[in-house]
């Protein structure tokens, strides 16, 4: 760890804000990741979120969080839902509220938050609501899959919705 430490002492991370970008004109980016079973010999999953704010002259990374996934995860997809609900319940939900209490209003307008997932069976699983192979997930991981749909597309019709779920590219 420390042969590591020394040798990425010039890697650093940097943001920026703009002088004049109002906080109406921010949008908060999420993004959510899971390495299933990358734990050994317990076989446990780690969910990771990383947060930023992004405005016409911002970018500015403010959280970050990884953290092991409480039961064995059996799948992907439910390994990568439970990254999402961990990001979602633990930065990008606080955060909303943030930025209501500092402009005072509760326009949705105000602050997009916008989820990046990168596995695609979870963005459509998000995207219905539904998820009949993984009825175990309220009890086992305390994830409800149906607030995620409600969260991120509460219009009836999904051709209203603004896409606020998106593919992100693997590196």
């Amino acid at each position: 760890l420390m042969c590591y430490v020394n040798s990425t002492v010039d890697h650093t991370l940097t943001g920026h804000v703009g002088q004049w970008d109002k906080l109406e004109d921010m949008n908060i980016h999420l993004y959510a990741d899971a390495d299933l079973a990358g734990e050994r010999p317990s076989y446990k999953s780690t969910a990771g979120t990383y947060c930023v704010m992004s405005g016409p002259n911002t970018d500015f990374a403010f959280a970050a969080r990884s953290k092991n996934i409480g039961g064995v995860c059996s799948s992907t997809p439910e390994a990568e839902k439970s990254a999402a609900n961990m990001g979602l319940k633990s930065v990008g939900m606080p955060t909303l509220d943030l930025v209501d209490q500092m402009t005072q209003q509760t326009s949705p307008n105000c602050c997009q938050l916008t989820l990046y997932e990168d596995n695609t069976a979870t963005i459509q699983i998000i995207k219905t609501g539904k998820n009949p192979t993984m009825r175990y997930l309220a009890r086992h991981q305390g994830i409800n899959v149906n607030l995620l749909h409600q969260i991120f597309f509460p219009w009836d019709d999904i051709k209203d919705c603004p896409c606020l779920l998106y593919t992100s590219p693997s590196p």
